[in-house]
């Protein structure tokens, strides 16, 4: 009788062990979408408003309506990719997979330009962007703003040093270490090399 029970309560750990990985997988899965779809709407606000900004006869852009809270793209060519950042704070993060910190300067600007990102999951090799190499940063202006990579440093999140405001023109990316996880955060600092 004894053996009955306890492989009663283990086919019933066993059920529940399951179940709730399958509630982990949906749960997650669900998330990835959602953040997906947020690229992709993104992405299609960006490529509207560019479009709408360069079919303007010169003098000022005017902004479409239907731009969002769209603020700037982001390529990173060792990686061949992209992604679009709306502009405001750190719960942002919740609807949006970047944003420009809006307390940071704009682009090109004196100070340190603040950009977090989800790893998950279009910037899932992130990683391998190094020291010496080259990002972009095109604004709703359309002007192109060239960064180098100084470095890369990997950090505790109760480390803020490296968010501070800058004397210099300077670009702080920052993102979680390691993906899917919230353990650190994966900084890359990098200056200015060519205004737009």
């Amino acid at each position: 009788m004894a053996h009955n029970w306890k492989r009663l309560v283990a086919s019933a750990l066993g059920v529940a062990l399951v179940v709730t990985g399958l509630f982990i997988g949906a749960r997650t899965g669900m998330q990835m979408l959602r953040q997906q779809n947020a690229d992709r709407s993104q992405d299609r606000a960006w490529q509207h408003f560019t479009g709408a900004v360069q079919g303007q006869d010169g003098g000022t852009i005017t902004v479409p309506a239907d731009a969002g809270n769209i603020y700037l793209k982001l390529t990173v060519p060792r990686l061949g990719k992209d992604g679009v950042a709306v502009d405001g704070d750190w719960n942002s993060l919740h609807d949006a997979s970047m944003v420009h910190y809006h307390d940071s300067p704009a682009p090109g600007a004196q100070g340190n330009v603040l950009l977090a990102f989800h790893r998950e999951t279009h910037w899932m090799d992130i990683n391998q962007l190094k020291a010496g190499d080259q990002v972009q940063l095109q604004t709703r202006d359309l002007l192109l703003h060239t960064y180098q990579v100084d470095f890369v440093r990997t950090v505790h999140p109760s480390d803020v040093t490296l968010l501070r405001p800058t004397a210099g023109n300077d670009l702080t990316m920052i993102t979680c270490d390691p993906p899917w996880q919230d353990y650190n955060r994966m900084l890359f600092r990098a200056h200015l090399v060519t205004a737009g």
